[in-house]
């Protein structure tokens, strides 16, 4: 009926999660959602309201979590050094966040910030598997190093118009289009690569360099119209 719906005065919105500072939880707005990012602020001991649209998050285990609200009540910043494992969808609808830091994140489900366009910065260091569909599309992400990832699945990083860089170390397998369409990537060291699947790096204009002394297994469509590669180590 288009009228407009209003939340209590001890409830805020941000994106579609409702924080309730009554009750000290954090939900989705629209219960079908399916989005993993609320479990990990449930039952939260405090909650502190500072500057800047900054939010802080107390846990019961002593750890803390902070994000950035904008004007628009939209999630533009987030951290947690407690997450070690978040599942799917986590924050799959957001579409504002700039950066995101978890620092003892060691596995990640799908569809990480899948609609998302606009990540500047992401800081993962420790993790070691992702599921299919993590981190495409970004028009902002220069940078991305994952010092200790082993495993990602279909979809991993493609489609990055402004991705320049990226460190993978200990990469040991990775699903079908991978870092497909990165037109700005030049060169990549994957020395630790066993296995790729279809449509590995298709589609990148400007790389030029390829390190995979450990490739032994790949899919279809294996660097397809790579015009420029001419430093082939595989």
């Amino acid at each position: 009926n288009f009228n407009v719906i209003k939340l209590p005065t001890h409830q805020i919105l941000a994106d579609y999660y409702v924080i309730d500072c009554k009750e000290k939880t954090v939900k989705n707005y629209d219960s079908r959602i399916t989005d993993s990012f609320p479990n990990f602020l449930t039952n939260f001991k405090k909650i502190n309201f500072g500057q800047n649209g900054i939010v802080s998050f107390v846990k019961q285990d002593g750890s803390n979590a902070v994000l950035k609200i904008n004007k628009k009540n939209q999630i533009v910043a987030f951290k947690d050094d407690s997450i070690r494992n978040c599942k799917d969808h986590f924050m799959y609808y957001n579409d504002a966040l700039q950066r995101l830091s978890m620092k003892n994140l060691e596995r990640c489900g799908d569809g990480m910030l899948y609609q998302n366009k606009v990540l500047e910065s992401i800081y993962l260091p420790q993790m070691e598997e992702c599921g299919n569909f993590i981190l495409n599309s970004h028009e902002n992400l220069p940078y991305a190093s994952f010092p200790n990832l082993r495993k990602c699945k279909e979809g991993f990083l493609y489609f990055n118009k402004s991705m320049m860089h990226v460190n993978l170390p200990l990469l040991e397998k990775c699903g079908d289009y991978f870092m497909c369409n990165n037109e700005k990537v030049d060169s990549l060291n994957v020395s630790s690569l066993e296995e790729c699947g279809n449509d590995f790096l298709l589609i990148n204009s400007n790389m030029h360099t390829l390190i995979a002394k450990k490739l032994t297994k790949f899919g279809k469509r294996f660097m397809k119209y790579n015009l420029k590669m001419n430093n082939l180590d595989v």
